[in-house]
C-alpha cells in the first residue's frame, strides 16, 4: 500500500490526471498530488488520523517547529531559482535578458508587498517572525544586480 502513495509520477500525465481523467482526455492517468516544497518539515510516515489532527492544530507532527513560513520558504526558493538563472546567463549557458530579470524582480517584489498585506492576519508574534523573514528575503532580491556580467560569484 505505501507504494502506491509514494511512487514517482509523471508530471504531464499523472499530476493533470485529476482534470484529464474525467474528461476523457488521459483515460489512464492516475491522479496524483505533489507534496510541495514544505514536505523537507515532515521526517516520518503517519497515518491520515494523525495528519488530519495536525491539519487541524491538535497534535504537530513536525520535527522542527522553528521552521520558516510556507510562503517563506516558496518565496526563497524563487530567489535562489533567480540567482540559479543570473548564474547561468552570466556563465553563457542562458540567454535571458534585463528585462526578464528585472520582471522577474518586480514580480518577488510585488509578491512580498502582498505577503506583508497577509500578514496582518496573523496574531502578533506569526506576524513578526514572518515579517522579518519577508524584509531579509527582500533585502536579498534588492542586492542582486541585474545585468549577468556585474553578477558576483
Amino acid at each position: 500500500m505505501t507504494d502506491n502513495v509514494t511512487d514517482k509520477t509523471c508530471i504531464c500525465h499523472d499530476l493533470a490526471g485529476s482534470a484529464t481523467l474525467p474528461l476523457g482526455i488521459d483515460p489512464k492517468a492516475t491522479p496524483s498530488i505533489c507534496c510541495g516544497p514544505n514536505i523537507v518539515n515532515f521526517t516520518k510516515a503517519t497515518s491520515l488520523e494523525e495528519m488530519v489532527n495536525h491539519i487541524y492544530g491538535k497534535i504537530s507532527i513536525l520535527q522542527n517547529e522553528n521552521r520558516p513560513h510556507m510562503f517563506v520558504r516558496e518565496l526563497s526558493i524563487y530567489v535562489d531559482y533567480l540567482k540559479f538563472e543570473l548564474k547561468k546567463t552570466s556563465d553563457g549557458l542562458l540567454d535571458k535578458t534585463n528585462k526578464y530579470f528585472q520582471g522577474f524582480k518586480d514580480n518577488l517584489i510585488s509578491g512580498i508587498e502582498h505577503y506583508h498585506e497577509i500578514a496582518e492576519q496573523f496574531n502578533q508574534e506569526q506576524r513578526d517572525k514572518f515579517k522579518k523573514e519577508l524584509d531579509i528575503l527582500l533585502a536579498e532580491i534588492e542586492l542582486l544586480s541585474l545585468c549577468p556580467t556585474e553578477q558576483p560569484s
